[in-house]
């Protein structure tokens, strides 16, 4: 049991005062801690007892520092790379970069068993009410997560007996946005069918026109068409097997979720598209369907060119002016497109997901909640209520 006792003492003929936590934890071994107010020593000292009945007690004096256990986090993210284990090298580099610009610099030096949700929900709103560097939404998301994940990896290796962020969720600032800006039919149908004719100089990459009918119909990730080959398409029965992405670097891995390895229903029209598209490709080694004029795996910011040529040549603003393509589409509104195409089909939203190769059909209702909504049923809805309760 632990034990709070008052101490006081003289220091240049002032009298000081303060408490001290004394206890044995589950290793036998006696240790103290000493606070200067008595209500602070009084929920250390029930802390250090619960913690010893479960056995998860770390003292105060053994913790790591908050920069020691993001250093101990991202080693071992940077050994799952290694071993395959379903991480990217880009997603860890992702996890570095927020460490370092957002974590790290308010946190490093904090002893992990200092940790309070209190105290990291003031780090967020500090961040988020910065008023020289505000952070968004996002980021402050990625942020709280990189933290919750070190504070896991903390937990199974010892270091901290309890992970602060398990029970309660912090609460992140900014508004995260809902509807997804999507093209239209008419401007999907334009850019479609001209994809193949914008040729010559500023024109598109020959392969644009393929992949933009593969993005629309079968709803796959960028990384997920670089890495495509032909191998994956089985023209026969009908389906595209993703098993493969490729990162910005063009590292080829395994999607980074079990659900990513799908096989994706291929649409008639699609399949044409494909066919003709191979016999009028070059072949190349690694034997993909959209390669570069080397033969070589195509990079994002090729793709990203010739997605913003073709909409500055197909889409205007009105009296024949160009829209800039900052102010339009990104290219991963075409994946949005083909699951909106999905969903207006009447598709069940469980084969949905497995298309679209979320993780769970939560994702799906987050990010296309708003597409299932069908007003004349929710009207109909409504009458069959009130004759039910009319009798």
């Amino acid at each position: 049991m632990a034990s709070v006792a008052k101490r006081e003492w003289t220091h240049k003929n002032e009298t000081k005062v303060a408490w001290v936590v004394r206890y044995t934890d589950q290793g036998g071994k006696r240790r103290l801690k000493t606070f200067d107010k008595k209500k602070d020593a009084d929920r250390y000292r029930t802390k250090v007892e619960t913690e010893i009945e479960a056995g998860t007690h770390v003292a105060a004096s053994q913790s790591v520092t908050v920069g020691e256990a993001l250093d101990l986090w991202l080693t071992n993210c940077d050994a799952r790379v290694q071993a395959r284990d379903r991480i990217r090298a880009r997603t860890v580099r992702n996890f570095r970069c927020t460490v370092e610009n957002h974590v790290r610099p308010q946190l490093g030096k904090r002893r992990l068993t200092d940790l309070t949700f209190r105290s990291l929900q003031a780090w967020v709103d500090e961040l988020a009410f910065d008023k020289e560097a505000p952070r968004g939404f996002q980021t402050l998301r990625n942020a709280a997560g990189c933290l919750s994940l070190t504070l896991k990896h903390a937990v199974h290796k010892g270091l901290v007996g309890k992970n602060v962020l398990r029970d309660e969720d912090l609460h992140i600032p900014g508004r995260k946005t809902v509807r997804i800006d999507i093209p239209s039919k008419i401007e999907i149908r334009r850019m479609l069918d001209a994809s193949g004719t914008v040729t010559g100089r500023g024109g598109v990459a020959k392969y644009l026109r393929a992949m933009l009918h593969t993005a629309v119909f079968a709803g796959l990730r960028q990384g997920e068409l670089r890495a495509l080959r032909w191998d994956h398409i089985d023209f026969e029965s009908g389906v595209i097997r993703v098993r493969v992405a490729a990162d910005n670097l063009g590292h080829v891995d395994e999607p980074k979720s079990a659900a990513g390895i799908r096989d994706v229903p291929l649409a008639p029209r699609l399949a044409v598209e494909l066919k003709t598209w191979k016999l009028a490709s070059r072949a190349n080694s690694g034997n993909l369907v959209f390669a570069g004029e080397r033969g070589t795996m195509v990079q994002p910011a090729a793709i990203d060119r010739s997605w913003h040529r073709l909409q500055r040549r197909i889409l205007t603003a009105g009296k024949g002016q160009t829209v800039q393509p900052r102010e339009r589409y990104h290219f991963h509104a075409l994946r949005h497109v083909c699951a909106s195409l999905l969903i207006k089909a009447g598709l069940p939203p469980k084969r949905i997901q497995a298309i679209m190769g979320h993780a769970s059909i939560s994702m799906t209702f987050d990010r296309y909640g708003h597409l299932f909504e069908d007003p004349e049923a929710v009207q109909n809805a409504m009458t069959k209520i009130g004759r039910d309760l009319a009798g």
